[in-house]
């Protein structure tokens, strides 16, 4: 698998854990938090980085986990992905409470996706697809 060409080499370390291939479309795998699907940038925010962040209508939040402080983005995110959590963590609650497909315990999500990638978020069977 040729992961410098999907993703950069800046990537490199981490492909081999975190990503496999699907029919030549490379997929990384979470626990659904919300079902659902959808297409969106992503838009990495990081805790550090939350005060003054923008998140455009339509992206899809990637982070390491959410707190209280992520709602007003969240309330404009496409879809939610974080690195760490469960069903019962604060994503996964906020995302069933704004009827957003949630991705949780990605462990990578944040360094192996970039700002503006394409991607799909698929809460239905627990995968986002790399789309570009």
């Amino acid at each position: 698998i040729d992961y410098n060409r999907i993703l950069g080499k800046k990537y490199e370390p981490y492909m081999p854990s975190v990503l496999e291939q699907e029919k030549d479309v490379y997929i990384l795998k979470g626990q659904i938090g919300n079902r659902g699907k959808v297409r969106g940038k992503v838009k990495i925010i990081l805790a550090e980085e939350l005060d003054g962040a923008v998140l455009a209508k339509g992206d899809i939040l990637v982070c390491d986990m959410t707190t209280p402080s992520y709602v007003p983005l969240m309330k404009l995110a496409a879809g939610i992905i974080t690195n760490r959590g469960g069903i019962l963590t604060h994503a996964a609650i906020v995302s069933r409470e704004l009827g957003l497909p949630c991705l949780v315990a990605t462990n990578d999500a944040t360094n192996v996706l970039y700002d503006g990638q394409k991607i799909e978020l698929d809460a239905e069977i627990g995968i986002i697809r790399l789309l570009s």
